[in-house]
């Protein structure tokens, strides 16, 4: 059976990733614009942020858990796909992926480690089920709480600083 801990861990992920984007999108839509050489707007970042709390709330719910963890691997691989093309250009801006937790994060080695092991945290809750369990119910709600402290703080922070 697959731990709780790492359904949570991989669930607080991307709960972070998503409300990070929600509460500054444009640094994510800048990134994203560089990297495709074309427009992206906030709203498409909005939309991709709310994919990211799909998957993270999916995590926890046994109906739906190998579906989001099906999701959240692609997710992982298209990511990596993402990062390797990121840092192949010279004038990196930040990316966003965290929004104002990482106010000014280039990709590095981290963002490829973190991803890795999103990937094969993923492909662990595919390969060992959790069972019909409900869990991290109250984690999530602690960590949506944290992420909402984090994100705030950090946005009120940049806020100020503008």
């Amino acid at each position: 059976m697959a731990g709780a801990g790492l359904i949570i861990a991989l669930s607080s992920v991307w709960l972070l990733a998503g409300t990070g984007k929600l509460a500054v999108p444009r640094m994510a839509a800048a990134f994203l614009a560089q990297l495709t050489n074309r427009p992206v707007t906030v709203r498409s970042v909005r939309v991709l942020a709310l994919v990211e709390l799909a998957i993270s709330l999916g995590l926890t719910i046994p109906p739906i858990r190998l579906l989001s963890a099906l999701v959240s691997a692609l997710a992982s691989v298209v990511l990596l796909a993402v990062l390797v093309r990121a840092a192949r250009l010279p004038d990196q801006v930040p990316c966003g992926c965290f929004g104002p937790l990482v106010a000014d994060r280039r990709v590095d080695s981290n963002q490829f480690v973190l991803v890795a092991l999103m990937l094969l945290a993923s492909g662990l809750v595919l390969a060992v089920p959790a069972g019909d369990r409900y869990l991290g119910l109250y984690a999530q709600v602690l960590a949506l709480a944290a992420a909402l402290v984090l994100t705030g703080t950090r946005y009120l922070r940049l806020r100020h600083a503008a």
